[in-house]
């Protein structure tokens, strides 16, 4: 009894790192994982990007929300600046998880991270080592789809070959192939969120 009592208080934050070249399927696999914890009552999920400020930014300024080589240039170099001021992304991340573990208490929690370089997924990782007595643990997730990069508003070649270089350089703890339909990511969502709770990825 005891033992029950303890484990339904027990806070669980689940910080999944995501990461993959444009139109991998991140945002889709991202939504279906909250759809799936929202279904099941399994898992309270917030998703966030560590540029998130900086579109909040854009938009207030008039950007339509439309993804363009220069909005990605642009994008890329504020968010440079913020981190050679005081680590903007990392704290504005690891103030966000730790908000979000603080609200959710006695609760199972996933928290998807998007960012996008190695280095800046190094800082996060490092900013919550030794919070696991908290119930706060991290992973990182790589999403591969061939092919991915070929849409209408594709960045560069150049800019395609560096992106996918620098993401795929990074030792990732888990990769999963999103090579079939949206029905088969929505199955492979729900696995990982199974798998993840049941802490399989320890």
């Amino acid at each position: 009894m005891k033992g029950d009592l303890i484990m339904r208080f027990t806070t669980r934050t689940k910080v999944v790192i995501i990461n993959g070249k444009p139109q991998s399927g991140k945002d889709t696999f991202c939504k279906y994982a909250r759809g799936y914890c929202d279904d099941y009552e399994s898992a309270n999920t917030l998703i966030i990007s560590s540029v998130d400020p900086l579109k909040e930014m854009l938009t207030q300024l008039g950007w339509d929300g439309t993804k363009t080589d220069k909005i990605h240039d642009m994008l890329m170099d504020m968010k440079q600046l913020w981190v050679q001021n005081q680590d903007g992304p990392t704290m504005f991340l690891f103030n966000n998880i730790l908000e979000f573990h603080k609200a959710c208490t006695g609760e199972d929690n996933i928290v998807f991270v998007h960012i996008r370089e190695p280095e800046e997924i190094k800082k996060l990782v490092n900013a919550l080592t030794g919070f696991e007595s908290m119930g706060i643990d991290v992973i990182s997730l790589l999403i591969i789809r061939k092919g991915g990069e070929d849409t209408q508003n594709q960045p560069a070649e150049t800019r395609k070959s560096d992106d996918e270089a620098l993401i795929n350089s990074y030792n990732y703890d888990i990769t999963i192939n999103n090579d079939g339909d949206l029905i088969r990511l929505q199955e492979l969502a729900a696995e990982f969120v199974d798998k993840l709770l049941e802490d399989e990825y320890e």
